[in-house]
């Protein structure tokens, strides 16, 4: 499986286009020694898309919010610079 790491900015940025069908997003945002580990499964019909995103944050929360928008894109939202998010996509199409 291909891992993609990407550093975000302050505020809202899309990660990456979920085509149209159905996935798995396997993830890791990180911030300091702060982390969460989660798995987004969302389905994409390609006018609404729907998720559910399954996570654990071992040491103290982080203010992230990760989600699949209407528009078929996946978006983080983070508090401040200094995050990143290390995530794996498998796509059932």
């Amino acid at each position: 499986f291909d891992t993609t790491n990407v550093a975000l900015a302050s505020g809202t940025q899309t990660i990456t286009t979920l085509a149209p069908g159905a996935g798995v997003i396997k993830y890791q945002i990180v911030n300091g020694n702060n982390y969460r580990i989660g798995e987004l499964k969302y389905n994409n019909s390609g006018s609404v898309t729907k998720f559910d995103d399954d996570y654990t944050e071992p040491t103290t929360a982080i203010t992230a919010n990760l989600f699949a928008n209407a528009a078929g894109y996946l978006t983080c939202n983070v508090a401040s610079t200094g995050y990143s998010i290390k995530y794996n996509l498998t796509q059932f199409i």
